[in-house]
This record gives structure tokens, C-alpha cells and sequence, in this order.
């Protein structure tokens, strides 16, 4: 029997018409399945990225809240600090007074004036203070007056505010006066 060659080619053409057939549906069936496998993926990234987000957001409402607790202990902690520092004996000994003479002494000022009246009661940061306003005169260096105002209205006597200052010159010396307020919890008499 004799095959012949055409036969032989056609043969060999089917066959490998066959095979890429074949391979054009394994290709096909691939291609779907990496598509499928790419959309499964983008889908669990997603999730993970809104998960991350997720615990970012706990961590972050965590760190607030600690830090609100925080801030709340350091308001109590001030609040305890400036009663303490406001106390009856204090007040009733001339502690503020004491505390501006000695101010002024630190800053090498004279004294020449020096007046206090109660001013009522003021209502600051949900609190009740009374006030105690004092009107004062002293007279010293330029440089030496500005820090005394400053140390006055920064921290050196607690809860200063100054309401009023003027500064006048003579020919050998300033002389500033004061107008300032001193507040105190309401529950301290003086």
C-alpha cells in the first residue's frame, strides 16, 4: 500500500490544524481564567486596603482618645495648680502683693504706687473666678520695665492679665503704670 505524498501532507496539515486548535482553546480557557484570577485579586486588595484603612482609623481614634484624656488630666492638674497656688493663707497674707513687690524688686524697680480692689466675680473656661484688680506705679530702665510686664503677664504670679499700662519718661528714669487683674476661684475669700 502506498500512501502517497499529498495524502501524507494533508495528514501532517490536519494534524497540526488540529493541534492549534487545540491550543488556541487551552489559550482561551487561560485567558479567562487569568482575567477571573486578576478581578478575584483586585477584589481582596480592595478588601486588605479598606481593612488597613480600617484598623488605621481605630489606631487613630485610639491615639485621640488618649490624647483627649490627656488634655482633660493636664486641664485638672492646671486647675488644681492655680486653686493650690490661690490658697486662703495666701491670698489673706498679702501673697499677690508680696509676689508683685517681689517682681519688681527682681527687676530692679521702684515701687511708687501701689492699690488693690475687689472687682467681682468673672466666669472663665466654665469656672467662676473673683478678681482682684491692681493699680500700680513703678519706675526703673526701659529694658527692666518690659520684662517686668512681661514676667507679670506670662506666668511669674498666676492668672495676670493686664487690663491697662502706660509709660512715661523723666529725664533720668521710666515710670510705667499698671492697671492688671488677678484672678481666683471663688471659693477663696479674701
Amino acid at each position: 500500500m502506498k500512501i502517497k505524498l499529498t495524502n501524507v501532507a494533508l495528514l501532517i496539515g490536519s494534524i497540526a490544524l488540529i493541534a492549534n486548535i487545540g491550543l488556541g482553546v487551552v489559550y482561551f480557557q487561560q485567558r479567562s481564567e487569568k482575567e477571573s484570577l486578576i478581578s478575584e485579586l483586585a477584589d481582596v486588595q480592595q478588601s486588605f486596603n479598606e481593612y488597613n484603612m480600617t484598623n488605621d482609623l481605630k489606631n487613630q481614634i485610639a491615639d485621640a482618645e488618649t490624647r483627649l484624656e490627656e488634655a482633660q488630666q493636664a486641664s485638672i492638674d492646671a486647675r488644681l495648680t492655680a486653686e493650690q497656688a490661690y490658697s486662703k493663707e495666701n491670698l489673706s497674707n498679702g501673697g499677690i502683693l508680696d509676689g508683685v513687690l517681689q517682681l519688681a524688686q527682681h527687676n530692679h524697680l521702684n515701687v511708687i504706687h501701689l492699690s488693690t480692689k475687689p472687682d467681682g466675680n468673672e466666669i472663665r473656661e466654665g469656672h467662676t473666678y473673683s478678681t482682684l484688680v491692681v493699680d500700680m506705679r513703678v519706675s526703673g530702665s526701659l529694658p527692666n520695665l518690659a520684662v517686668f510686664a512681661s514676667k507679670l503677664e506670662n506666668g511669674a504670679i498666676k492668672a495676670v492679665t493686664i487690663d491697662d499700662i502706660s509709660i512715661s519718661s523723666s529725664s533720668d528714669a521710666y515710670a510705667a503704670t499698671l492697671n492688671f487683674s488677678v484672678f481666683y476661684p471663688v471659693n477663696i475669700e479674701l
